[in-house]
């Protein structure tokens, strides 16, 4: 099939169709409304002589309908309409492809409404996780569905029409450039599946630039009160997560209690925590290479990602956990199947974990903050008294801005920091 020319054309065009479709609904005049569309009609003819390869017969002795040829693979079949409106519309459709178009199944109207099914059963087999099709699918109903851009057909989708839309969202929903870069990853992704399926030959989505420091609402980070525990509350908890280890039958899971004070000291994720075993300990470290994900809570021999495959150094007191985890199995003859923190042979819920954290909170009397959090507290703690490096690598990550960016957070309380100021200043007192 011939590919589309005047790509930004062909979008001006759909943007006029749009615009006789609202104007209808609006109850604009009927003179109005004609006008539009023999304008449409106009720009269409325009579109169409130059890509249609065949002569185009008018009415006359022998015919009363205006009638061509269209190509279908290495065939032609003969078209025939009784307007000339009819039959421009109907080229104009066959070549760019819309719903109900006559060309090729795969050439016919996709839209990302159409595609979008598709391509999430597409990440899914490529190992998307569960939390991530349900992000991207509560993404789609809020900024997508419904909306123009998921209507009107991939091929008449062009730069220009992306860098105003994109553009337009930055600025309605004041994003941030990772909020915006969540949300595009939908479009993003759905125009290169429409590559792969050669509906179009590129994506034009890649071709959008962006001034980041003038388009995005700068990114605020959070107050760390709010993302991590201080050292006097990770304390308690810890504390506190021992002695519930020791009273019997008020707790979900026996050993829930154990894995809390755990993550406090490895940092591993939620997920990697919960699917931790024996076999994973070497001499004085254990091995992160797998983790449970999803509401099913499957057991995948994989991390996050391929920098979350690592070697964590286990002090004593961590040593001592995993101790008395297999102890307490041993002694009671509960079957862990060689998960560390397991009493029926299942990974942990990690669910329950959360749970744990908020329970201690409440206990307490401070704010809750997550298992996440917790792992936040691990790596702000290291960045305060190792190199920065190695904690890049124990934490899992791929970039040394991924960690400082998102987990480095000040764990003094509002006493401790005003202290430290006092004595950062006192140099130049003069009382």
């Amino acid at each position: 099939m011939t590919k589309i020319l005047f790509p930004d054309k062909v979008a001006s065009i759909a943007q006029l169709d749009s615009l006789i479709t609202r104007s209808k609904m609006d109850g604009a005049s009927p003179e109005a409304v004609e006008a539009m569309k023999q304008l449409s009609l106009t720009q269409k003819k325009g579109y169409v002589d130059v890509v249609h390869p065949y002569a185009i017969s008018v009415p006359n002795g022998h015919s009363t309908r205006y009638e061509t040829y269209i190509k279908e693979g290495d065939d032609r079949r003969k078209l025939s309409k009784g307007t000339e409106a009819e039959l421009y519309e109907c080229l104009y459709q066959f070549y760019i492809g819309t719903k109900g178009a006559i060309g090729p199944k795969k050439e016919r109207g996709a839209t990302l409404t159409s595609l979008f099914p598709q391509w999430v059963e597409y990440k899914r087999m490529h190992g998307a996780a569960d939390t991530y099709i349900i992000r991207i699918t509560s993404d789609w109903k809020r900024f997508y569905e419904d909306k123009e851009i998921a209507t009107i057909p991939i091929k008449t989708i062009t730069k220009l029409y992306l860098d105003e839309w994109a553009h337009k969202m930055i600025m309605d929903y004041k994003m941030t450039r990772k909020s915006f870069t969540n949300v595009s990853v939908i479009v993003r992704g759905i125009l290169t599946y429409a590559v792969d399926l050669e509906i179009i030959p590129v994506n034009p989505f890649l071709q959008v630039h962006f001034e980041g420091r003038r388009v995005f609402t700068p990114e605020r980070k959070k107050p760390s009160v709010t993302q991590v525990y201080t050292a006097e509350e990770a304390k308690a908890i810890i504390t506190m997560a021992w002695e519930d280890f020791k009273v019997p039958g008020k707790k979900v899971c026996l050993l829930l209690p154990l894995a809390v004070i755990f993550q406090f000291l490895t940092g591993v994720r939620v997920g990697e925590l919960c699917a931790l075993q024996y076999k994973d300990i070497e001499g004085d470290s254990i091995h992160v290479q797998r983790q449970t994900r999803g509401y099913k809570h499957e057991v995948v021999e994989h991390t996050k990602s391929v920098a979350g495959d690592r070697q964590i150094y286990l002090t004593k007191e961590a040593l001592h956990v995993i101790e008395t985890a297999k102890h307490f199995q041993e002694e009671n003859g509960y079957d862990s199947n060689g998960y560390i923190f397991s009493i029926d042979g299942q990974p942990l819920i990690y669910h329950n974990i959360n749970k744990a954290y908020k329970r201690y909170c409440e206990r307490l009397g401070i704010p809750y903050r997550s298992s996440h959090k917790v792992r936040k507290t691990f790596i702000s703690t290291l960045l305060d008294n190792m190199n920065h490096e190695t904690v890049r690598v124990i934490a899992g990550h791929a970039d040394l801005q991924t960690t400082y960016n998102s987990y480095y957070y000040d764990r003094s309380t509002e006493k401790e920091m005003k202290a430290d100021l006092e004595n950062a200043l006192e140099q130049y007192s003069i009382t």
